[in-house]
C-alpha cells in the first residue's frame, strides 16, 4: 500500500516511465526466456531463415506504415490534441491501405520471380498480414501514451506480450515446421488483439480517410519514412547481405542473436522514449527547456554504463541465450552494443527535427549514410564475414550521429533557437566517444573471466547508483512542477 501511495504521488511524466520501462522490461524479459527456447527447438537453419524473415519484417513493417508512431503521430497530434481520436482512425486507415498495396506490389514481383527474399513466397505474404494486423494495435498504444492513460496500456500489452511468448513457444514445440510455427503464433496473437482495436479506435474516430490529415501523412510522413526505412536497413542489412554474399544461414543465425542480445538494451531507449518524445515536444511548444538535457543525459550515461556490463558478459550471455554453438558472437555484441548507444543519442536530434516536420532533411541525411552502410557492408562482409557487417554497421551509425547533429542545429536555428538550449551537444558525444573505446577494448578480457566479473560487479553497482539518482531527481519539487507545467 505504501509504495502504491507512492505511485500515486508521482508526477504524470514518472508514472508513464515507469509503466513504459516496465512493459519493455517485460517484453525483453519474454524474448531472453524464450529465446533459448527457440534456438534450441529450432536448428541453426532454421533460427536463420526467422531471422532473415523477421529482418524483412522489420523493414516492410516501416513502408507498411510509415513508422507514423515513432514520432510523427505525437508531432500532429500535439499540434490539436482535441481531435487525437479523428486523427488516429484516419492514421489506422491510412496504414491499412498503404500495407495493402505493399502487399500487392510483393504479389505482382511473385509472378515474375522466385525466392525474392530468400525464403518461400507464401512466407513473405505472412509478413504483411502480420503487419495489418499489429497496426490498430501500434495505434492504440500510441493513443494511451500521449493521454498519459498508461495502467489500461499496461494491461493490454502485458496479456499480448504474455499470449505471443505462449502461444509461439506451444507450436514451435507442437509444429513439425519450426519457422511457420513462429510466424503463425505472432499472428494469432495479433489478430485477436488487432481486430479488437480496430473497432475501438473506429468506433471512436469515426473516419478512415480525412484528406487533409492523409496529406500530411504523405508530404511529412513519406520523407520521415525514407528516414526510418533507412534506419531499419541499417538494423537488417548487415543480415540479409551475409545470406546473399555468404549463403549461410547459419551465420546469419549467429549474427542475428548477438544483434538481439545487444538490441534488448533497447530497454531503457524505448521505455523511456515513448514517454519522453511526447512531454519533450510540450516542453518546446511552451518554450520551457529546463531538465531536457539533463535527464536525457542521464539516462545516456545510463546506458553506456548498461552497454559495457553487456560487453562484458557477453560470452557467458550468449552460452545461456543460444548455446555453445553461439558464442562465437561475443565480439559482435561489443560491436552492436555499442551501435545502440548511439542511435540513442542520435535519434535525440532527429526528434527535433521531427518536431518541426524538417522530415525532407531527415530523409536525405539517411539515405546517404544508408548508401555508406551499404558499400561498407559490400566491402567488409566478403572480407571479414559478419565481423565486417558489424564493424560497417558501427561506422555508419557514427556517421548519422554526427551529421544529425549538425542537420538538427542547422533546422532549430531556423526557427530561432540553439540546440544547445535544447542539449548539452558535447557532453552527449563525449559520452559516446569513451564509451565505444571501452567496449571495443573489452573483448581483450574475454580470457580472462574472473577479472571480467568483477569489473561486471562494479559496473552493475555503477547502474544501481545511476538508476537511484535518476529516480531521486524526479522525485525533487522543482523538477515535478517542470513535469507537469
Amino acid at each position: 500500500m505504501k509504495l502504491l501511495n507512492k505511485y500515486k504521488e508521482l508526477p504524470p511524466l514518472l508514472k508513464g516511465t515507469i509503466i513504459f520501462t516496465l512493459l519493455t522490461l517485460l517484453s525483453k524479459g519474454f524474448a531472453v526466456i524464450s529465446t533459448p527456447i527457440f534456438t534450441r527447438l529450432m536448428t541453426k537453419v532454421d533460427y536463420g531463415t526467422y531471422t532473415l524473415y523477421n529482418s524483412w519484417y522489420n523493414i516492410f513493417s516501416v513502408l507498411c506504415t510509415f513508422n507514423i508512431t515513432a514520432g510523427l503521430y505525437n508531432s500532429i497530434v500535439v499540434k490539436d490534441p482535441e481531435r487525437i481520436k479523428s486523427i488516429s482512425s484516419a492514421v489506422v486507415g491510412f496504414e491499412v491501405l498503404i500495407t495493402t498495396i505493399m502487399g500487392g506490389i510483393y504479389f505482382v514481383l511473385t509472378l515474375f520471380t522466385t525466392d525474392v527474399l530468400g525464403f518461400s513466397e507464401a512466407m513473405g505474404f505472412l509478413i504483411f498480414i502480420e503487419n495489418v494486423f499489429n497496426i490498430p494495435i501500434l495505434i492504440w498504444v500510441a493513443i494511451q501514451k500521449f493521454s498519459n492513460t498508461y495502467s489500461k496500456a499496461f494491461l493490454v500489452m502485458f496479456f499480448e506480450m504474455f499470449l505471443n511468448f505462449a502461444v509461439c513457444v506451444l507450436f514451435v514445440i507442437f509444429w513439425k515446421q519450426k519457422v511457420y510455427a513462429r510466424i503463425f503464433g505472432t499472428i494469432a496473437v495479433y489478430v485477436a488483439f488487432g481486430l479488437c482495436l480496430f473497432v475501438v479506435i473506429i468506433k471512436e474516430g469515426k473516419v478512415l480517410f480525412d484528406k487533409e490529415i492523409w496529406k500530411s501523412l504523405l508530404l511529412i510522413g513519406g520523407p520521415l519514412a525514407l528516414h526510418h526505412l533507412g534506419h531499419s536497413l541499417f538494423s537488417q542489412s548487415d543480415q540479409i547481405m551475409i545470406e546473399y554474399i555468404w549463403n549461410d544461414k547459419a551465420m546469419v543465425a549467429v549474427y542475428g542473436l548477438a544483434h538481439s542480445l545487444s538490441w534488448l538494451l533497447g530497454i531503457i531507449n524505448t521505455g523511456l522514449k515513448a514517454t519522453l518524445v511526447p512531454w519533450k515536444y510540450k516542453k518546446i511548444k511552451a518554450g520551457n527547456y529546463s531538465n531536457i538535457s539533463n535527464l536525457h543525459l542521464m539516462v545516456c550515461v545510463c546506458l553506456a554504463v548498461l552497454t559495457t556490463l553487456v560487453v562484458l558478459l557477453a560470452p557467458e550471455i550468449l552460452l545461456i541465450y543460444g548455446g555453445q554453438g553461439y558464442v562465437e558472437g561475443a565480439t559482435l555484441v561489443s560491436i552492436l552494443c555499442t551501435a545502440v548507444l548511439i542511435i540513442y543519442v542520435y535519434s535525440l536530434f532527429v526528434d527535433i527535427e521531427i518536431y518541426y516536420q524538417k522530415t525532407i532533411i531527415t530523409m536525405i541525411t539517411t539515405i546517404v549514410a544508408l548508401g555508406v552502410n551499404i558499400g561498407l557492408n559490400a566491402w567488409l562482409i566478403p572480407k571479414y564475414a559478419s565481423l565486417g557487417a558489424a564493424i560497417a554497421t558501427l561506422i555508419s551509425w557514427f556517421i548519422l550521429l554526427f551529421v544529425h547533429t549538425f542537420t538538427s542545429s542547422f533546422v532549430s536555428k531556423k526557427n530561432g533557437l540553439s540546440i544547445r538550449k535544447i542539449y548539452k551537444v558535447e557532453l552527449f558525444i563525449a559520452v559516446v566517444v569513451l564509451t565505444t573505446g571501452i567496449n571495443l577494448l573489452i573483448p581483450l578480457l574475454y580470457d580472462y573471466l574472473v577479472l571480467r566479473i568483477i569489473l561486471a560487479a562494479v559496473t552493475m553497482v555503477a547502474v544501481m547508483i545511476l538508476a537511484v539518482v535518476i529516480f531521486k531527481k524526479f522525485k525533487k519539487s522543482k523538477a515535478k512542477d517542470s513535469i507537469e507545467g
